[in-house]
């Protein structure tokens, strides 16, 4: 339980340093651009989303008798996986510019829709995305890509999420 304990608690510290870093940069960009209401309305979106973000991970925080169980609530809903990997992208921006790092997305036209918990979603992208940015050299180019499966003889679609990078890799 305790190495439970652990393993909860550091996840939840790298986690909550995610939404971080867009609200570093909305600090930097609302002096900046504070006479402009288009910014200030998109900046205070962003300011919403990840605080709404860091609220959930505290919640987590303040459960932490789940960790002897081994479980985390997921809060399922419809959700738009375009919404979500928008998120994920807005939360390590700051890191990919400071790279200087070129992403690209390539998503269907036609949206998405998942069943399952937006942030745990954005948890995982954030992360993998975090991780392309950190062990891909300066300038390096990574792509975020979606695609739906067809199931077969009757099974339910899938949809893939594919990350890469010009890294090292693992």
């Amino acid at each position: 339980a305790d190495r439970h304990k652990s393993e909860f608690l550091a996840v939840l510290a790298h986690e909550l340093r995610n939404p971080l870093a867009p609200i570093r940069n909305a600090i930097n960009i609302l002096p900046m651009k504070g006479d402009d209401p288009a910014t200030v309305q998109a900046t205070s979106a962003m300011l919403e989303r990840q605080v709404g973000q860091i609220v959930r991970l505290v919640d987590d925080l303040l459960h932490v008798s789940r960790i002897s169980r081994n479980q985390i609530e997921l809060r399922k809903e419809r959700v738009e996986l375009g919404a979500v990997l928008s998120q994920a992208l807005e939360s390590v921006r700051p890191f990919c510019e400071s790279m200087e790092h070129e992403v690209t997305v390539a998503l269907p036209p036609a949206p998405i829709f998942l069943e399952g918990d937006p942030a745990r979603l954005t948890q995982v992208f954030t992360n993998l995305l975090d991780t392309a940015c950190k062990y891909t050299p300066k300038r390096g180019r990574l792509r975020v890509a979606a695609e739906v499966a067809r199931g077969v003889r009757g099974a339910p679609d899938e949809v893939v999420v594919c990350i890469s990078d010009c890294g090292i890799g693992i």
